[in-house]
């Protein structure tokens, strides 16, 4: 059985996680996790899991995939910003 360590993702979002100031999550109805990441500079970012059948539902496998969801979400901005850097950066003075 796969393990879902919350350390583990951490450790591996370890260039991202240095920027969470807080992290929240919440349960909502029977079968949904939403994370809070609030980012040192205070952005917020929300991840979301879910599973199809409320008997299968896992607090830890919720909180796991809803953390991993907004982790994924600040990477794909992080990106978009050093993309951002670099075009303004080879294109200065193009204007």
């Amino acid at each position: 059985m796969k393990e879902y360590s919350r350390e583990d993702l951490i450790e591996q979002y370890s260039y991202i996680y240095k920027k969470v100031k807080n992290v929240f999550f919440t349960k909502i109805g029977e079968k949904t996790v939403i994370c809070l990441l609030k980012l040192e500079n205070g952005f917020e970012v929300v991840g979301t899991s879910a599973c199809v059948n409320p008997e299968d539902f896992d607090l830890e496998i919720g909180e796991y995939y809803s953390l991993k969801n907004a982790l994924d979400k600040v990477e794909e901005l992080e990106g978009y910003l050093m993309q951002e850097e670099l075009y303004t950066k080879n294109n200065k003075g193009e204007n």
